[in-house]
């Protein structure tokens, strides 16, 4: 059961005193990690401290170990560490926080903090947290009349201009078109049943694409280094009534198993996606799903597999307009004499997939 602190309790966490590892431990509330006595993290806040006798105590109250102190008994592991780090930017967003304050919070050092977070999630921590905060102020927008200097201080950033100018990085708008746009969009749309497609960017290892989703599944896997107006025509023409709204959350499951196949660690990606073609367009691409991982067909094999052989034309014009790429995998339809012909995303883009999958 949780206790108040001692002072003695105290004098051995300032001292880290290694003769009390194992009487107790001590949570912090506001990074909801748990150390031994003996931890060389930073001392505590100890209004912000807890005391618990056994690990498992701290564990049932929905603290994590700490990394450093290993005070959960084993090494803690990667992923754990970075949702600890997830967790705490999430809570503390409206902070002005530096990748060391961030490092300290969850007792680690801001070089390991900041390589291991990119490994795992593709971006770094305060790439992250500047996601986390431009959705915040997307939200302030929308549900109040706070003015952009109000909303700026409000999600951690004291310079209104820097907050303008990472809001428009981000979104293609300034804080007040987007209040505009999208208050336009509403009094547009409510008579009108549309669907809100969900935007983000996947940066890893040199690859970096747009992705776009509704709330049925992956609609749009962008063109390697491609700007964010082939996602924004692309919407225009095939989603004419969708809102294009930036959603790095709304993305993070298909990035992650994206991340896993660019880095060669899975063959196979286990996500719904939302087809929106004709009938023979979505004919052409279900059989390309078909298509084992590290294998190549030709045009006309297709064209064979769903029963129009003299269709090869249109074949090759069906999978040219394939929105999900990758997830659908076009890039491993090749000519007949074998050459590598047209692809959406740019031929340097499918040798790239096709030499991936050809280390397996």
């Amino acid at each position: 059961m949780p206790s108040k602190i001692t002072a003695e309790q105290r004098k051995a966490i300032i001292e880290n005193d290694k003769a009390y590892d194992g009487q107790f431990f001590y949570g912090v509330k506001t990074t909801k990690i748990f150390c031994r006595p003996s931890c060389k993290s930073r001392v505590p806040n100890f209004d912000n401290v807890t005391i618990f006798r056994k690990m498992e105590d701290a564990l049932q109250a929905g603290y994590r170990p700490c990394k450093r102190c290993k005070s959960g008994g084993a090494n803690l592991p990667d992923e754990e560490w970075v949702l600890q780090a997830e967790a705490y930017m999430k809570e503390n967003y409206a902070r002005s926080l530096t990748l060391s304050e961030l490092a300290e919070a969850v007792h680690g050092s801001p070089y390991h903090l900041h390589r291991v977070f990119r490994r795992l999630k593709g971006i770094t921590p305060l790439a992250y947290l500047q996601q986390i905060r431009m959705q915040k102020a997307k939200d302030y927008l929308i549900e109040t009349p706070l003015s952009v200097k109000e909303i700026a201080s409000l999600v951690g950033i004291s310079n209104p201009a820097r907050f303008t100018t990472v809001f428009k990085e981000k979104n293609h708008l300034t804080p007040r078109q987007f209040r505009m746009n999208y208050g336009e969009k509403v009094s547009t749309m409510k008579n009108k049943q549309t669907e809100t497609i969900y935007y983000g960017k996947l940066e890893h290892n040199g690859w970096s694409f747009y992705l776009a989703a509704t709330d049925k599944g992956l609609c749009y896997v962008g063109s390697q280094n491609n700007a964010f107006d082939e996602i924004e025509n692309w919407t225009s023409k095939k989603r004419k009534d969708a809102m294009l709204v930036q959603d790095e959350e709304k993305i993070s499951l298909y990035k992650e198993q994206l991340i896993s196949y660019l880095d060669s660690e899975r063959t196979a990606l286990d996500l719904p996606i939302d087809l929106n073609g004709t009938a023979f367009q979505e004919s052409v691409w279900k059989e390309l799903q078909n298509i084992p991982y590290g294998e190549t067909v030709s045009y006309m094999d297709i064209a064979e597999k769903i029963g129009k052989p003299k269709a090869v034309r249109a074949v090759g014009a069906a999978i040219g307009a394939n929105p999900v790429m990758i997830l659908v995998p076009c890039h491993r339809v090749l000519a007949k004499d074998g050459k590598l012909t047209g692809f959406r995303g740019g031929i340097p883009m499918k040798e790239a997939l096709l030499a991936l999958e050809s280390k397996k």
